[in-house]
């Protein structure tokens, strides 16, 4: 059975379902759901809906109380420490595919009741991760549980490369559930892609040139979960909106906003809170340059300044931290190949029109 999905209104009957392992554990439910900022009744309200942003709530209020990032589902515990662990094991990985095999290496040697398995079919260009081998608890929803990790491994592959990765399909070992609401389910949205049921295994596949692709994330970055800082909603896959690239533009436009026209990279590293070795070398993974991200900055800037007012060029130069006119306007036609005046002429009555 496959199917395609659009809407991403979480039913209670859905969210509900991530409680049976807290249930399981002998846990009160009242502390987790004011932890998570979510009513005992609402949840408890079949017509009640929820969002991404409310489900993430959930997912962290419950591995915070279990001290198990599977969330009771599974006999075992995931410790977050473990993680850790794996995370730390990952760091200093140049590439995806180098990151994935460090990741399951280690989680085959530290558990023997799970497996993550990965299969490359070069001529095919496909690339599959499988899991098996969980032992549940009674009581919980398996296809839940698989669809929390298989949306976890895709969150953060596409950040850890710091773009939304284009999924070929989803594979579901058992049968699509029929209890969480309307079909076509809504969990399944984020995927983005054919999703399959009754399948011989649990796994994501994807294009396996994307195994190529330079990991942009720092290892402070990694190590600290940066990427549920920055995504308050399960639902939204990361993309390119995270690249140091992007990072550094961001911090660059604030720093001219406070009047620092010249920032230094070890400026621009402190306001992003990593090292400048670490700013410059993944700047160098993403085929980018710390001086030519400065420059399209104020390139940029100086050409809006430009026609969204009539101030005088040496105004313009004098906003933008330029000591002499003179040399506003060299850099301008270097970057532009016309002078201020001329690309005004050229360019302010089109930029005008409604």
């Amino acid at each position: 059975m496959a199917i395609r999905v659009s809407n991403r209104t979480l039913s209670s009957a859905f969210l509900h379902a991530f409680l049976a392992g807290v249930k399981h554990k002998g846990h009160k439910l009242n502390s987790i759901l004011q932890y998570a900022d979510i009513e005992l009744e609402a949840i408890n309200n079949p017509k009640t809906t929820f969002d991404g942003v409310q489900l993430q709530r959930l997912i962290i209020a419950i591995t915070d109380h279990l001290d198990d990032l599977y969330l009771g589902f599974v006999k075992d515990r995931y410790k977050p420490v473990l993680n850790y662990a794996v995370m730390n094991i990952a760091c200093g990985s140049e590439t995806l595919g180098e990151s994935i095999r460090a990741r399951i290496g280690l989680r085959e040697s530290i558990r023997d009741d799970v497996h993550y398995e990965f299969k490359i079919d070069k001529q095919a260009r496909s690339f599959c991760l499988s899991l098996t081998g969980f032992e549940m608890v009674e009581g919980v929803d398996p296809h839940l549980f698989y669809w929390l990790r298989l949306s976890t491994i895709y969150r953060y592959h596409s950040w850890l490369i710091g773009r939304r990765i284009k999924l070929d399909h989803i594979d579901f070992a058992g049968p699509a559930p029929s209890h969480y609401g309307k079909s076509p389910l809504p969990h399944l949205a984020m995927f983005d892609c054919e999703v399959r049921f009754d399948q011989a295994q649990t796994a994501i596949y994807y294009d396996n040139q994307y195994l190529s692709q330079p990991i942009i994330r720092t290892d402070r970055e990694t190590l600290q979960g940066i990427a549920i800082e920055h995504y308050d909603d399960w639902l939204e896959v990361p993309g390119s909106d995270l690249s140091m690239t992007r990072q550094v533009e961001q911090a660059l436009s604030r720093l001219q906003d406070e009047g620092v026209f010249h920032p230094t990279t070890e400026q621009v590293a402190k306001a992003l809170s990593i090292t400048p070795r670490s700013l410059r070398n993944q700047l160098t993974r993403e085929n980018t340059r710390f001086q030519g991200i400065k420059a399209q900055i104020r390139k940029q800037s100086a050409i809006n300044k430009l026609l969204a007012s009539s101030l005088p060029v040496s105004a313009v130069a004098d906003a933008l931290g330029f000591s002499e006119p003179g040399d506003f306007s060299r850099n301008f036609k270097r970057w532009t190949g016309l002078s201020p005046t001329e690309y005004r002429a050229k360019y302010a009555k089109s930029e005008s029109k409604p």
